[in-house]
């Protein structure tokens, strides 16, 4: 669909008496598009929702997280294309993350303190 600014400048010429062919070439676009323009607003035609690639495992996926807490995508993913899903990660991703309980994974930690020489604690961690 043009612009409205391209649509008012159509009806414009034509109400000066233009034809279809000089209002085609002044704004540059098709005859056929200066006709469908004049001759009234071109419907809009709703385009038929496709279903997701996701539906046939959506209950599969809801069996997995309720039953066996299972919030890894990656391994969902890994399944499910053993079972011939062809679609994406992220449509899985987006589909699972609403079903993930708040806090997992985000248990507060205890800290606790002791007087000076009674523990030592040691980070294994290594530098680079």
């Amino acid at each position: 669909m043009k612009r409205s600014g391209t649509i008012n400048t159509i009806h414009e010429l034509a109400a000066q008496g233009k034809s279809i062919r000089e209002i085609a070439r002044t704004v540059g676009i098709a005859r056929n598009t200066v006709r469908r323009y004049l001759r009234g607003k071109p419907e809009a035609v709703p385009r038929p929702k496709r279903g997701s690639a996701l539906e046939p495992y959506k209950a599969q996926i809801h069996h997995w997280v309720q039953q066996d807490h299972l919030y890894n995508c990656e391994t969902m993913l890994q399944r499910l294309r053993e079972q011939g899903y062809s679609g994406k990660g992220t449509i899985l991703r987006d589909f699972v993350r609403p079903l993930r309980p708040r806090n997992v994974g985000h248990q507060p930690v205890m800290r606790y303190e002791t007087k000076a020489g009674e523990q030592m604690q040691y980070d294994w961690g290594e530098f680079v």
